[in-house]
């Protein structure tokens, strides 16, 4: 399999169950394999082995509609557990992104990515593209948010992301964003607190200031390298609705995040606030789980150089 750190995607697997919100995240990758070049994989699970036939037919005809785009489409109906056979395929053809919709749940702002969709973030090898419902597919990749950190997942999401600006035609620019929470509503969350605890105010006037370098110095290096970039911070000690507020503000067309990477003085897990961001999200994520092999990866930070240098030309 190609690197998944900075590889420019080369084929594309997408559920698909013949619904007209299914059929969104096969639109999406036709976009994406234009830009990049990828194959496609429509892959339908199936209930039993005799219904096959039937499947194979649904996914022949949705291959068929995309057949005008200069793009490879393969079809494949297999029965089994939805998960599993998306994986299972994944693995075998060698892809290095999934494509697919997720599932809303209304009532009292409550939405879940969905039993499929959730599993595919917890256990997919490659990058999981999620498209939440109601969002479009993004035709364009002007403007690319980050959520970015010291973290191995946080360089791989930078990675991905920095590629991906290479292959939009008017050149995308990332937005760097970097939340720190303040330290007392830490304490207040994490810690049970027995006994009175002295709160220094610069602490979080240092947090700010360290985080503010950070993703200035990290913009800066990679407008030097040619991508267009930004870096800002924010405080707030609700991480995703940072993201998502930032994501409407530059009028964003995808974010970019690792499922478990670290944000803010706080350390806190990003992989606890994806499914809000996804359900709360007005564009696509784009989600890089970070694996026990990510481990090796050297922090953001440690790994600017790589992150902003050109792409290596064709046969180096």
């Amino acid at each position: 399999m190609p690197d998944r750190g900075v590889g420019i995607f080369t084929h594309i697997v997408v559920p698909v169950d013949g619904s007209p919100e299914a059929n969104v995240a096969v639109t999406q990758a036709v976009l994406l394999a234009g830009l990049t070049g990828a194959t496609i994989t429509l892959v339908h699970a199936v209930a039993s082995s005799q219904a096959i036939g039937e499947g194979t037919a649904l996914v022949a005809a949705i291959a068929l509609r995309h057949s005008a785009s200069d793009v490879r489409i393969d079809a494949i109906a297999r029965d089994g557990d939805a998960a599993s056979v998306i994986l299972e395929e994944v693995r075998s053809r060698g892809a290095d992104l999934v494509v697919m919709r997720t599932r809303g749940r209304a009532g009292l702002s409550r939405a879940v990515l969905g039993s499929v969709a959730e599993r595919m973030v917890k256990h997919s090898p490659v990058p999981v593209w999620l498209l939440p419902p109601g969002v479009r597919a993004a035709s364009a990749l002007g403007v690319i948010l980050v959520p970015v950190d010291s973290s191995p997942g946080g360089a791989l999401a930078l990675g991905i992301a920095r590629q991906l600006t290479t292959r939009s035609a008017a050149g995308a620019r990332l937005r760097l964003l970097q939340v720190v929470v303040p330290i007392p509503l830490y304490l207040g969350r994490d810690v049970t607190l027995h006994t009175p605890i002295y709160i220094d105010p610069s602490w979080d006037e240092l947090a700010q200031e360290a985080a503010r370098g950070y993703v200035t110095s990290l913009a800066s290096r990679l407008r030097a390298n040619g991508v267009q970039a930004d870096g800002d911070i924010v405080v707030d000690g609700a991480v995703p609705e940072a993201i998502v507020n930032a994501a409407a503000l530059y009028s964003a067309d995808l974010i970019v995040m690792s499922s478990e990477a670290h944000t803010g003085v706080t350390r806190a897990l990003l992989g606890s606030v994806t499914d809000a961001v996804v359900r709360s999200a007005a564009c696509p994520i784009l989600v890089i789980r970070r694996t026990a092999e990510a481990d090796a990866t050297p922090r953001a930070d440690e790994a600017l150089t790589a992150a902003a240098a050109p792409p290596a030309s064709a046969g180096t």
